[in-house]
């Protein structure tokens, strides 16, 4: 049975998914008012700001992996925002939201052909599951058109992006890697902004939405993932993030006007389960710790202690 100290990780990753989950009603309403790349360049902009200001003098203490880090890693979610964006205004959101969860089939792929780490059959079977689920939710037909190929190459960004994380973030360094990830997420969103101009939330509640994107989505949501993944591979977070569209459809109920369905309740089971095998595996000495062995030893350290 796990700990309280192996278990708090795992919960903390769901608050993201929940948090992140709340989004798409925000967005949906949001993308009315503002562009979609207008939204992500003024949201990630504003965000890079006022942490830069808020956290100047820890950030000079970051030494210059930290900054390499955290620039590649916000700049592979940043080009992963971006394509996922292109996507969804091609093809049909709930297909979005399927393919988009497919980063969970290509997480252990993209380890077995970068780390050379083989996936176990916790990690296949909650993997397959987790996806099963996220089809029962999302899919009412298919058609595999572009739309559909670009949303899956923000889905291997995704995927890419996790496993950056989970190789580079250590409990010491997760604040600091939170805050330059962000940088690399603004400079990525803001040049794709600016071509067209910039156009500004013209409302109150076009701006309460904006702000909540920037504290809850931009800072909270991502540090609790970047320091939860110094302590949880890559995989396990590809599973709990799962649950990302049950949060999604739970706020769609509650506040969107939604019915809870038998799909919702299908997919939602199917998830938790795949969560559920995915904790049933080892917590500590499996081939994912593997990722962590390169980084120096006062970092393993910290991550472990």
């Amino acid at each position: 049975m796990k700990t309280k100290k192996e278990l708090f990780p795992i919960l903390a990753l769901l608050v993201a998914a929940a948090i992140w989950g709340s989004t798409f009603i925000v967005i949906k309403d949001l993308v009315n008012a503002v562009s979609p790349y207008d939204l992500i360049g003024i949201r990630f902009a504003i965000t890079a700001v006022i942490m830069g200001l808020i956290f100047f003098p820890m950030l000079r203490k970051a030494d210059r992996d930290t900054w390499r880090h955290g620039l590649i890693v916000g700049v592979v979610f940043g080009i992963g925002q971006i394509i996922h964006t292109v996507g969804i205004s091609m093809t049909a959101a709930s297909t979005a939201g399927f393919i988009t969860g497919m980063y969970i089939i290509m997480i252990p792929i993209l380890m077995l052909i970068m780390y050379k780490i083989v996936p176990n059959g916790f990690v296949i079977i909650s993997s397959v599951l987790a996806v099963a689920g996220m089809g029962v939710l999302s899919l009412n037909g298919w058609h595999l058109g572009i739309g559909e190929l670009v949303v899956l190459v923000s889905a291997a960004f995704f995927a890419l992006h996790m496993i950056l994380l989970g190789r580079w973030s250590t409990e010491r360094t997760s604040f600091q890697l939170t805050i330059i990830q962000i940088f690399g997420l603004a400079l990525v969103s803001v040049l794709v902004a600016i071509p067209g101009g910039v156009q500004l939330p013209q409302t109150p509640r076009d701006w309460l939405s904006m702000v909540y994107l920037i504290v809850f989505a931009s800072v909270l949501a991502i540090f609790i993932q970047t320091w939860a993944q110094s302590k949880v591979s890559p995989t396990r977070t590809g599973v709990v993030m799962a649950t990302e569209p049950v949060f999604a459809a739970a706020f769609a109920i509650q506040f969107g006007g939604e019915s809870l369905t038998q799909r919702m309740i299908l997919g939602g089971a199917l998830i938790l389960v795949a969560m559920i095998i995915s904790e049933l595996r080892p917590a500590h000495g499996t081939v994912e710790d593997k990722l962590t062995t390169d980084r120096p030893v006062e970092e393993k350290e910290h991550a472990d202690n």
